[in-house]
């Protein structure tokens, strides 16, 4: 099925509308597709229109529905589609990640923000978002003491997402980000870790072979 959609291409993917349920039903109950090039006119057959979803009225070019053949009538239309600009949206998401000393929101708007920026062109795993949201903000930037545990405390720091691990642990900023400076903040020996993998993290425990 085709209709003569104007995409207006910026940057990024053009914000099409899905529906679960007119997927599935054309998915499930489609039996043919004829076009009358003439009237430039789309019509699909199906099974039945028995469990026709109301929001198949909304997609561009409907036009009738003929109940008694089973059929469904879509014409050629000409409409502008928005896109998203994911230019823009990767700069929101990358400022959202980075390490901000003037902290101008509460973490739950961070979150917020961050969730519905990457949420608006797909789905993330966000078990993993709130676990790093949960460790990037400090409330003592000196001890290294993590707003999470005293939620009384003010917030000194939002840490970006590249810092996070080495503010963890020395030996995981070597892991995740091996330059000069962390080979230089490992101060602990590697089989000191080894010895106590309680207070190592999972990853630390990954690496040494611990799990």
């Amino acid at each position: 099925m085709k209709a003569n959609i104007q995409n207006v291409h910026i940057s990024g993917s053009s914000e099409l509308v899905t529906d679960k349920l007119v997927i599935n039903f054309i998915k499930d109950k489609l039996r043919d597709i004829a076009v009358k090039k003439e009237s430039k006119e789309i019509i699909l057959t199906f099974k039945d229109l028995n469990e026709m979803p109301e929001t198949i009225t909304d997609l561009p070019g409907f036009q009738l529905t003929l109940q008694n053949q089973n059929q469904i009538i879509f014409k050629e239309v000409e409409k502008e589609v928005i896109n998203k600009d994911t230019v823009t949206l990767l700069k929101t998401v990358k400022n959202l990640l980075k390490k901000h000393k003037t902290v101008t929101m509460t973490p739950s708007e961070y979150y917020n923000e961050f969730m519905s920026a990457i949420l608006s062109v797909g789905i993330t795993y966000s078990s993993f978002v709130e676990m790093l949201f949960a460790n990037t903000f400090i409330s003592d930037y000196k001890n290294k003491e993590f707003w999470r545990y005293n939620q009384t405390e003010s917030i000194d720091v939002k840490l970006g997402d590249k810092g996070i691990s080495k503010y963890i642990s020395d030996l995981l900023g070597l892991l995740y980000e091996p330059n000069k400076n962390s080979i230089k903040n490992l101060t602990r020996e590697f089989n000191d870790l080894k010895f106590d993998p309680k207070k190592m993290t999972i990853y630390e425990k990954i690496w040494f072979g611990e799990l």
